[in-house]
């Protein structure tokens, strides 16, 4: 690691690259948030995918970018910090373009969050002499002993006191506070992570009826693609279609299925949650935000050592120790209930 801490200075102009997927950025919120009580001239470039959570840092400046970058965008972005005299970069997005720019922009201070990889790193060492100062996380053969969300803090913490302000939360959505009972569990529906585990629409149905057997009230949602599971909860359970506006009465309401909810929304209702349960993911990102109770589902292929240790290297990045319960599951459908039962 090589450099300094950034200076409180109020007026400096700070860039922060963060164009990735929505869990990823909400890794980055702690550092995000605290850089801005550093400066009140923040410029954030944002992906289309993660742009829905922009709620997150009011009042800096949000530029979208994609999350593939392709050469034009890399030439707007070279463009930008020739025209605009900025003080400080934080490359929080591990992105190969954005570590060839401290070699042109010198009087640019550069920091970032590195990789060591088993097949390269990210970047080089050559180019990690250009940057002012930057934080490791390693994917070889260790631990990481802090998490992604830790290390990026410790990349631009100044001072010792810090203290992240509650999150204002309220639904965009008027349906949410007429039609949302208490004291819920919230659960995320996610395909790929099912499918994989071959639980059919049967199981899927049985599982939530089986969440709704240990609670009251059960809210979940599912993914924003258009699949035939989507139809499939909108005619069998009382739902809000965000997409129409519109609320969906069934005879089984204490089961609410939350269709294509995003952003502020998504926020309000898990704020709200009694617990939490969903693949490991952005719903278990946002709900550790939140600190709310939770159970991350896990569908890992361990074939041998090789197999654990990389994904305890990989839960070691993006989760400190005990941040929440979790369950393995397979296609062992009965397995799973008895799992779960014991952790709700």
């Amino acid at each position: 690691m090589g450099g300094l801490s950034p200076q409180l200075v109020k007026n400096k102009k700070i860039v922060i690259l963060k164009n990735d997927r929505g869990g990823d950025l909400l890794i980055s919120h702690k550092a995000i948030s605290y850089l801005m009580t550093l400066s009140e001239d923040i410029t954030i470039f944002l992906s289309n995918i993660n742009k829905n959570f922009s709620f997150l840092f009011k009042n800096i400046k949000i530029l979208e970018f994609p999350f593939d970058l392709k050469i034009k965008h890399k030439i707007n972005l070279f463009i930008y910090l020739l025209k605009n005299k900025v003080d400080e970069v934080y490359i929080l997005s591990p992105k190969g373009f954005y570590y060839y720019l401290p070699i042109f922009f010198r009087k640019i201070k550069f920091f970032a969050i590195v990789i060591d990889g088993k097949k390269r790193n990210r970047p080089s060492i050559f180019l990690r002499k250009f940057l002012y100062k930057y934080e490791i996380i390693n994917r070889i053969n260790k631990i990481n002993k802090i998490s992604s969300s830790e290390l990026q803090f410790k990349l631009v913490k100044t001072k010792n006191e810090y203290k992240i302000n509650k999150l204002n939360l309220l639904p965009n959505n008027s349906l949410i506070r007429k039609y949302l009972k208490e004291d819920f569990i919230f659960f995320q529906f996610k395909k790929t992570f099912f499918e994989k585990i071959a639980w059919n629409k049967d199981k899927i149905n049985n599982f939530i009826n089986f969440l709704a057997s240990k609670n009251k009230n059960i809210v979940f949602c599912s993914d924003i693609e258009i699949t035939e599971y989507n139809a499939m909860f909108l005619s069998k359970y009382s739902s809000i279609n965000f997409d129409e506006n519109k609320f969906n009465n069934k005879k089984n309401n204490n089961i609410l299925y939350c269709h294509n909810i995003t952003g502020e929304d998504l926020f309000y209702v898990i704020s709200l949650s009694k617990k939490v349960i969903s693949p490991h993911g952005l719903i278990s990102h946002i709900s550790w935000i939140l600190k709310k109770p939770t159970l991350a589902l896990f569908n890992f292929d361990i074939k041998n050592k090789d197999d654990l240790l990389h994904e305890k290297i990989s839960f070691s990045e993006w989760y400190p120790k005990k941040s929440f319960d979790f369950a393995f599951l397979n296609k062992d459908f009965e397995k799973a209930l008895k799992k779960i039962n014991t952790r709700i």
